[in-house]
């Protein structure tokens, strides 16, 4: 079903909107099983615009907005935002969960502060590398993907120095990063919220402490196998007996 001038109108008088496009700041064009996005160029001024639950699979069909701030597609079959960072060069929020998306390439948004996009078929590095550009972004939702190199995606989130709000869960490499929260919130300065719970004081400095710790024990270990080291190469007798005791080990191994 496209979305005519007809059916704009009766969203308008729907929701008491003006009946001048140009007058218009939000629009609700959501659950009416809308395959384009045509029509809606007459609403050059609009900031907000609400195209949730329909069957949109690209944004060929959508006009420049140049005064767009919001915009929410979820639940739809997008598989590419191609061209979007043209069309709506002002969004700064941008809800595009439960869609077909493959990739974020091209989703160049340098004001984005809030990107939802969760339940897609995000799965690898390349798939969402362009967020490094986002260097606004406080809020993504990244939950229910197929992003499984935990490593590669930190180093990434890492770049973004206003991040405050933070999803992941559901990805692979939540189960299978050791101390998966620790390392985010050492990652992430102004992370407030993590998945399911916020990031409190107490566990940043828990996070701190136990990254001191672990550099600590790592050098004390790294100094003990080096003294160990240097200790043999002073007696090289040392060397040969724990020679003779290896031959005499696989010898008795041997005879049994």
């Amino acid at each position: 079903m496209q979305l005519t001038k007809a059916a704009l109108k009766a969203i308008c008088r729907e929701h008491n909107l003006y009946m001048t496009p140009s007058l218009n700041d939000v629009l609700y064009c959501n659950s009416g099983g809308f395959t384009t996005l045509t029509g809606l160029e007459a609403y050059c001024n609009v900031k907000s615009v609400f195209f949730e639950n329909n069957a949109l699979t690209d944004l060929s069909t959508m006009p420049s907005l140049p005064f767009l701030k919001c915009l929410y597609l979820q639940n739809n079959a997008i598989k590419s935002l191609e061209g979007l960072d043209t069309k709506a060069p002002s969004l700064h929020s941008l809800n595009v969960s439960r869609n077909q998306l493959a990739s974020l390439d091209r989703l160049n948004l340098a004001e984005l502060s809030t990107l939802l996009c969760a339940e897609n078929r995000l799965n690898d590095i390349e798939s969402i590398s362009v967020l490094g550009k986002m260097t606004q972004l406080q809020t993504l939702d990244l939950q229910e993907n197929e992003l499984a190199d935990f490593d590669v995606v930190l180093d990434l989130l890492a770049t973004l120095p206003e991040l405050r709000c933070l999803y992941l869960a559901g990805n692979p490499l939540v189960r299978a990063a050791p101390n998966y929260r620790k390392r985010l919130i050492l990652a992430l300065p102004n992370l407030c919220y993590l998945d399911d719970s916020p990031v409190f004081d107490k566990e940043r400095r828990c996070a701190e402490a136990w990254a001191t710790a672990g550099r600590e024990i790592e050098a004390q270990q790294a100094e003990q196998r080096l003294s160990t080291a240097s200790a043999r190469l002073a007696d090289p007798s040392s060397v040969l007996a724990e020679v003779d005791e290896s031959r005499g080990t696989t010898a008795g191994d041997e005879t049994i």
